[in-house]
């Protein structure tokens, strides 16, 4: 597993306001020489940054909580997105409601929410999860040689999921 280097993020609350900012990587700007070394450089570089993971800020800071220094995480194995042995892992971050994060992504199920006011039921769905997420940020994965998926906060706070069929890895 790699280390993602972290900047200082000296405008990070700032940028957190701009939407076209949601749509970078601010942790790896450039492509690593590890990704696609066979390719030409411009060709890793387009790549890199607008099909490899274009809402990377987004899902690590604006619903996710990774710039976050006081989070913890707690569950069956709180450092790991997958448990050592297979099986689930099932974890929750205890939501800080102080950070700009939180008012961000209110506004943005709020709008959601004014969109869908005439459909009852997804409505309500939202309004209870709302109320869910002001204390608790869940995750679960499971791994086996059948599947391996996970889906919620991750260890180091950013939001995500993946679905992987027919894993030969447990």
């Amino acid at each position: 597993m790699r280390k993602r280097k972290k900047k200082d993020g000296g405008n990070m609350n700032y940028n957190k306001l701009n939407p076209l900012w949601w749509f970078q990587n601010s942790d790896e700007p450039l492509a690593p020489s590890w990704y696609k070394p066979d390719w030409p450089e411009w060709r890793r570089q387009f790549y890199w940054k607008y099909f490899r993971n274009p809402l990377h800020n987004f899902t690590w800071y604006i619903i996710g909580i990774a710039d976050d220094k006081y989070k913890k995480r707690i569950g069956t194995y709180p450092t790991t997105v997958f448990a050592p042995d297979g099986g689930w892992n099932l974890c929750y971050f205890k939501w800080p409601a102080d950070s700009l994060s939180v008012i961000i992504f209110f506004i943005l199920v709020s709008i959601v929410e004014y969109l869908l006011m005439d459909v009852y039921i997804i409505r309500t769905i939202l309004l209870i999860s709302n109320a869910l997420l002001l204390f608790y940020l869940p995750f679960v994965s499971y791994n086996s040689k059948i599947i391996k998926f996970y889906i919620g906060w991750r260890n180091e706070g950013n939001f995500g999921g993946k679905i992987k069929l027919f894993s030969k890895e447990v």
